[in-house]
């Protein structure tokens, strides 16, 4: 069995599958709780499906951009549960993931990810002939950004609100076709992606698999204690 983990939407979802087919999956509402979470949810998912942490030989796990609580705490329950388990593992970058559920005639796609308030992460790819190939970095862009992509021959998808998207399809000036809620899922694609690598030999490192932040999280160095 194969277990697949999510967070880097507005929502996290986990989810159980065998040779890269997803069977169940289990999706709630996030704030800043997946420290308290994550854990549970994936062990409620486990025993619903009579399945023990010993049987998962594979861990796919998104790894943004997206909330950077939110992804330090994936990635390392996956690289734990990966260890714990003596699983193989896999970390897939969230864009890549909503791209791939596209035709490849959709190219050239624009993929968008919430990153709070009214912001979004975006990157520009296009299918190659043989895989998509991203033609940009990972930015983050206000809301109105999406006013002007909309006025491109592309596709554009991801996580956009259902009243945004009903709005850039009124536009006069629209030219792209936005898409919102679609099939396959991301969780799905995750879950098949990542046991294809798995078959091809492309698992990840363990020491040097890290989140995907668009821009690096502000820590400040703690103050020197006073004797």
């Amino acid at each position: 069995m194969e277990l697949t983990i999510d967070v880097s939407a507005t929502t996290a979802t986990v989810g159980l599958s065998s040779h890269g087919e997803l069977s169940s999956e289990v999706t709630w509402a996030t704030s800043n709780d997946h420290t308290q979470r994550l854990v549970p949810g994936i062990m409620k998912l486990l025993e619903d499906g009579a399945v023990k942490p010993g049987d998962v030989d594979l861990v796919t796990v998104a790894l943004g951009p997206g909330p950077f609580n939110a992804l330090r705490v994936a990635v390392s329950v996956a690289k734990g549960w990966a260890v714990a388990s003596e699983s193989s593992l896999v970390g897939i970058n969230s864009l890549e993931a909503e791209v791939h559920r596209l035709p490849t005639g959709a190219s050239p796609v624009r993929a968008v990810v919430r990153a709070g308030r009214s912001r979004y992460i975006t990157a520009l790819f296009e299918w190659t002939g043989t895989e998509w190939r991203k033609t940009e970095s990972e930015d983050i862009v206000e809301e109105s950004a999406l006013d002007e992509y909309a006025t491109h021959q592309i596709t554009l998808c991801g996580e956009i609100e259902e009243g945004i998207v009903a709005r850039l399809r009124h536009l006069d000036t629209l030219e792209a076709k936005v898409v919102s809620e679609h099939q396959p899922s991301r969780v799905a694609i995750l879950a098949s992606w990542g046991w294809q690598l798995k078959q091809a030999g492309r698992t990840s490192s363990l020491s040097s698999l890290q989140p995907v932040y668009v821009r690096p999280p502000h820590i400040t160095t703690p103050r020197p204690r006073r004797n």
